[in-house]
């Protein structure tokens, strides 16, 4: 309920540009906050795990080639065109997609370098 509200509009403000890349964190991050969570108990740690999985859950939603969302995105092309896209198109946004997500991943993996080992 509210957290799926406030993972919605946090993926709203980022793709808006409300929110700096800055803030994205990576793997390290998780771990952060799953630790601090276990501190407070199993009953935080626990909440803060489904909070995190629903957010990946909602990435991978995203439109992007590669992941599920772009799947989507692919088979409503095919309703409504009758066919589906061509695999030069299809071959060319899973490179696109691939490069977003490259690209993602450094910006998270820099966040978290200069936040956690250099910060």
């Amino acid at each position: 309920g509210a957290a799926m509200t406030i993972i919605s509009k946090g993926i709203s403000k980022m793709a808006q540009g409300d929110i700096p890349l800055d803030n994205m964190g990576g793997p390290i991050m998780l771990f952060y906050i799953a630790e601090k969570s276990a501190k407070r108990g199993l009953n935080d740690f626990l909440s803060m795990m489904a909070i995190i999985s629903v957010n990946l859950g909602l990435v991978n939603l995203l439109p992007i080639p590669i992941l599920d969302g772009g799947s989507l995105v692919f088979i409503g092309i095919e309703a409504v065109r009758r066919r589906p896209p061509s695999m030069r198109v299809r071959e060319i946004a899973n490179v696109v997609g691939l490069a977003i997500l490259m690209l993602l991943m450094v910006v998270v993996f820099k966040n978290d370098i200069f936040r956690f080992v250099l910060g």
